[in-house]
């Protein structure tokens, strides 16, 4: 039987070690370098991102698979100053093309990217699409498959305008995005995307059988020091007359 003692101790720690941990989406960044841009607002020569955001239940980014129907949102950012943004809701607006999946290794890094990505998002969806410093006219579309041209948007005056990649493209290698970060913003172009992962290595954490294990350990060391502390006391003499 486990000591009162004891009890009280690991009680606390198993139940906040059975706690369940929530689903969360997650997020990668590709960037890349603006070229012949038609837009007023875009910048030759100045830095675009492409943030995917996704969602598949899981609460953890090691191991994971993500396909086209996992994507929540795809937030792009023009400019040094990223003073243009879109962000495309693909819930409501899903990829018109989404070839090959996210997914990730046991220690979460990226192994695989989508080969293809296609979509397009028009202003009489409600909600499809909201951006910042541009207007999005009839509709946006964009494309991420290593080749150029990689964003468009129409006006209702069938006048169109581009930006393509300096590298012919959004890369899709997992090497050239970012490593899944957890993503708890709205879609929306004013959405600030995940951080940078931190240089310092995670310590992992215990399992609930662990949890147990190690506060069973540290009993059982106490009173093993308890019972040495008690054979090494000297005996306790009755005074004389009463022996």
């Amino acid at each position: 039987m486990i000591p009162t003692t004891l009890r009280r101790t690991l009680l606390p720690l198993l139940l906040a070690a059975s706690t369940p941990v929530l689903a969360e989406p997650y997020a990668i960044t590709y960037t890349g370098t603006v070229s012949e841009s038609e837009f007023a607002q875009i910048n030759d020569g100045e830095p675009y991102r492409l943030t995917l955001v996704f969602d598949n239940g899981g609460a953890s980014a090691v191991n994971q698979t993500w396909t086209g129907a996992h994507l929540t949102c795809a937030l792009w950012r023009m400019n040094t100053t990223g003073d243009v943004a879109i962000a495309h809701d693909l819930a409501i607006a899903p990829p018109s093309m989404a070839d090959g999946a996210i997914t990730t290794d046991g220690a979460g890094a990226l192994a695989s990217v989508f080969s293809r990505l296609a979509a397009r998002a028009n202003s009489s969806t409600p909600g499809a699409a909201n951006a910042t410093g541009i207007s999005l006219g009839s509709f946006v579309r964009w494309y991420a498959n290593d080749a150029n041209y990689v964003l468009y948007i129409r006006w209702d005056t069938d006048a169109e305008a581009s930006f393509g990649d300096a590298g012919g493209g959004v890369a899709m290698a997992p090497g050239a995005w970012s490593a899944p970060r957890p993503f708890s913003g709205p879609c929306a172009a004013t959405a600030v995307p995940p951080p940078a992962p931190p240089s310092a290595t995670p310590v992992p954490a215990l399992s609930v059988p662990g949890l147990a294990l190690l506060g069973l350990a540290a009993g059982g060391l106490g009173a093993r020091r308890l019972r040495r502390n008690a054979a090494n006391r000297p005996a306790r003499r009755l005074p004389a007359g009463l022996e």
